[in-house]
């Protein structure tokens, strides 16, 4: 596993929810709606302080992040969360989730101080395979996806942790998905 040691470094620049991920994505003509993109946008620009993340190899930190952003995602902005993961992970997990054709969807994914770049693939099984319809793959410390599903039906999400901090090749992860 990876280094083992804490850093005492307690500051934005290793507070993984604080950064600001998917502004330009957001921008980029997205299929996101005027409604979702402005949810987003409030989400990612919580400040810095709310995500102060100490560099513990608990799963604290990230329980404490996903707390603060449920807060965000449901009290202030009136969305439901419909479904919140942690997990460490050394490479990708998979999670299964039905959604239906009423929403849109937001899936964000968050690591710890310990995970450079995260991204989310979302499949759905068509012809016996699981076909990607969405994906984030950005090269940031956070990702986050919106999709409208086109019918109601059973959906794989890849949380994928692309490269590490240096001297760490594990992370604790949060995920959660919420709808309009």
């Amino acid at each position: 596993m990876g280094q083992r040691s804490v850093s005492k470094s307690h500051h934005c620049a290793n507070t993984n929810v604080g950064r600001n991920f998917a502004s330009d994505k957001l921008d980029n003509g997205h299929k996101t709606n005027k409604i979702m993109r402005n949810i987003l946008l409030t989400i990612l620009l919580v400040p810095c302080f709310a995500f102060g993340q100490k560099e513990e190899l608990t799963m604290a930190a990230i329980l404490s992040d996903a707390g603060t952003l449920a807060k965000k995602i449901e009290m202030e902005l009136g969305q439901e969360i419909v479904r919140m993961e942690f997990d460490i992970v050394q490479t990708s997990k998979s999670t299964f989730r039905t959604l239906t054709a009423d929403f849109e969807y937001g899936i964000l994914a968050f690591g710890d101080f310990r995970i450079k770049d995260i991204d989310i693939k979302v499949y759905k099984w068509v012809n016996n395979q699981w076909s990607l319809v969405e994906k984030d793959e950005e090269v940031k410390p956070n990702a986050i996806v919106t999709f409208k599903p086109p019918f109601t039906a059973e959906y794989r999400i890849d949380i994928i942790a692309a490269t590490f901090e240096e001297g760490h090749d594990v992370g604790h992860y949060g995920l959660i998905v919420f709808h309009d």
